[in-house]
C-alpha cells in the first residue's frame, strides 16, 4: 500500500444566508444552493455542479452537526474569533 501525503482535494467559500439574484426556473432546485457559494476551487480540472453542491453540502452538515453535538466549545470559540477580529480592528 504507497502512502500519499496529505493534499487539499478542493477548497470552497460559502454564506449559507445568500439568496440567488435573479429569478430561479421552476425545475432549478440547486439554484439556492449554487447561490450560497462565494468561491470553489478543486485539484480536478472540471467538476460538475453536482459534485460541488454535494462537498459544499458535506461542509454544512458537519458545520450543523458541531453547533448540534457541542454547542457550548462552538460558541466559545466563534466568541474568540469574534473578540480577535475586534481586538485587530481596534488597532
Amino acid at each position: 500500500m504507497s502512502r500519499l501525503p496529505p493534499a487539499v482535494l478542493y477548497l470552497t467559500i460559502y454564506n449559507p444566508t445568500l439568496k440567488p439574484s435573479g429569478p430561479i426556473a421552476d425545475d432549478d432546485e440547486d439554484a439556492e444552493e449554487q447561490a450560497h457559494i462565494l468561491f470553489y476551487t478543486s485539484r480536478e480540472r472540471a467538476v460538475s455542479r453536482d459534485k460541488m453542491l454535494r462537498q459544499v453540502g458535506l461542509a454544512k452538515a458537519l458545520v450543523n452537526f458541531s453547533e448540534y453535538a457541542i454547542p457550548s466549545l462552538f460558541s466559545s470559540f466563534c466568541n474568540r474569533i469574534v473578540l480577535t477580529y475586534s481586538k485587530l480592528k481596534k488597532k
